[in-house]
């Protein structure tokens, strides 16, 4: 048996509820990591709602403020959410749609943000290129800038 699984096998229902609640509490309080937890587990900690019941309103509704907290804190250069929404506007996962203005946007803040700490980026120039590609010139020059933007924040609020 799994942690999570061993962790959650005496919780009730109410108890569960109770966690997300605080969970999303903190997500809309700007809690560090608490925005992607939330957008991981999906609405009400039912990720396969996102699948099987898509138009539900209240899915619908919980999509809109995951996106909206990662966004407010991927837009203030915060690593971790610009990780997950990248993932979301490339993959498609059910969060979002595809998007290549918003993947590019924080991919290449990402890569950005990489290149000044001297690690690895897995988003490389021929990727960049690829969600450029899709755009028209202005939209790709726009969300570069939009990228660029980011990694200002997020030089300005690391603690490097």
């Amino acid at each position: 048996m799994d942690d999570e699984a061993e962790v959650c096998k005496n919780m009730t229902e109410r108890m569960r509820t109770s966690r997300l609640d605080h969970l999303a509490f903190a997500a809309k309080n700007g809690v560090s990591g608490a925005d992607v937890r939330f957008a991981e587990l999906g609405p009400f900690g039912d990720r396969s709602a996102l699948r099987h019941r898509s138009d539900d309103p209240l899915v619908v509704e919980w999509k809109k403020q995951a996106i909206s907290q990662l966004s407010s804190n991927a837009d203030n250069g915060v690593y971790g959410s610009l990780i997950t929404l990248q993932k979301e506007f490339s993959d498609n996962s059910g969060i979002t749609e595809n998007n290549a203005y918003q993947a590019l946007k924080y991919a290449a803040a990402i890569r950005k943000i990489d290149d000044h700490m001297g690690i690895f980026s897995i988003y490389s120039q021929d990727y960049l290129f690829q969600l450029q590609n899709k755009l028209s010139k202005v939209d790709a020059e726009r969300a570069m800038q939009e990228a660029n933007d980011i990694y200002q924040s997020w030089l300005k609020n690391s603690k490097q």
